[in-house]
């Protein structure tokens, strides 16, 4: 039969074995779709911000982790922990060293769900007989506003080596003077060993 010469025709093998095309080469030769890409700023305002003026405040041996669930370092005389397991406290202020609790931090949840949540949280920060500190859910927490109610709890906390002669040092706060107001790691060891540094 006599074919079109205008028409070329294409048969279904035309991209098969024979004509050194690889259709699958093809498809991955073609740019893929960028499905996630990096935010210009991690987490949201409320959380960085806290995260940052935990950072500026808290003394070198003090590690912040964030939303954390209670049963991480919780137990009930039962045993179970799913109820623990579903609640997080937002922050969790640990020595670096050993990772012993210190004390947590929760913001004021709005909402009834979120009250329940916090108080819920508080229970159990009371059982422990632990602090749990708590602020606004702002952007607007001042540094100060932190020290105020961080200072006390890390009052006693022994979470820093001594440079001088490697013993535990406890966190005090100047009383006199021209540092009065300030915060310092004191060797435990005072008077005999005098290592003070600043917190």
């Amino acid at each position: 039969a006599a074919t079109n010469p205008g028409v070329i025709e294409l048969k279904k093998d035309s991209f098969g074995a024979g004509s050194g095309v690889n259709p699958a080469s093809m498809i991955a030769d073609a740019p893929l779709p960028v499905l996630h890409r990096l935010k210009s700023y991690s987490f949201d305002e409320v959380t960085r911000n806290m995260l940052l003026l935990l950072e500026k405040v808290t003394p070198r041996g003090v590690l912040v982790l964030l939303n954390v669930p209670l049963s991480e370092f919780v137990r009930t005389d039962t045993g179970e922990t799913s109820n623990l397991a579903a609640i997080k406290v937002a922050y969790l202020l640990c020595d670096a060293t050993r990772l012993d609790v210190i004390c947590g931090v929760q913001h004021r949840d709005a909402g009834a769900t979120g009250r329940q949540s916090i108080d819920h949280v508080k229970s159990v920060f009371g059982d422990i007989d632990l602090p749990l500190l708590e602020f606004p859910v702002s952007n607007d927490i001042s540094e100060h506003e932190v020290r105020d109610k961080l200072d006390p709890v890390l009052l006693g906390s022994e979470v820093q080596t001594c440079p001088g002669c490697a013993g535990s040092m406890t966190i005090r706060k100047a009383t006199k003077g021209k540092s009065a107001g300030r915060i310092f790691w004191v060797c435990n060891h005072f008077p005999t060993c005098r290592g003070v540094t600043r917190a």
